[in-house]
């Protein structure tokens, strides 16, 4: 947080949730991998930017920052349960991409782009 606050200035808002100088609101969620995907459960509330920190099996984490337009067109096709939406990340020979109730959306180019924050 501290590294991404120096270029990109974000302020707290609440747990998980940070505010960019342009008043974006950006939801930030880290997990580790699981049975070859990783498993976020990001609260069902409104973001317009989505930080996935992703935790590999060999420690090494892989940040995938996703700007308003993927967020704003692909929110209601992730799965709910329980007031919150599960965000799924599957990395394959093709590259890591989103599961979605009908279908993946890649997100390669998004890996360690920060320029959503802006």
């Amino acid at each position: 947080m501290e590294y991404v606050s120096k270029t990109y200035p974000l302020k707290k808002d609440r747990p998980r949730t940070f505010i960019t100088r342009k008043g974006r609101k950006v939801g930030v969620y880290a997990t580790v991998a699981m049975h070859g995907a990783f498993h976020f459960q990001v609260e069902d509330r409104p973001v317009n930017v989505l930080v996935l920190l992703a935790q590999g099996d060999h420690g090494l984490l892989r940040d995938f920052v996703l700007p308003p337009k993927v967020v704003q067109e692909n929110w209601k096709r992730f799965i709910r349960r329980n007031g919150y939406v599960d965000v799924i990340l599957r990395h394959s020979a093709e590259g890591t991409a989103l599961l979605l109730s009908d279908g993946t959306v890649p997100v390669d180019q998004f890996e360690g782009d920060y320029s959503a924050l802006q």
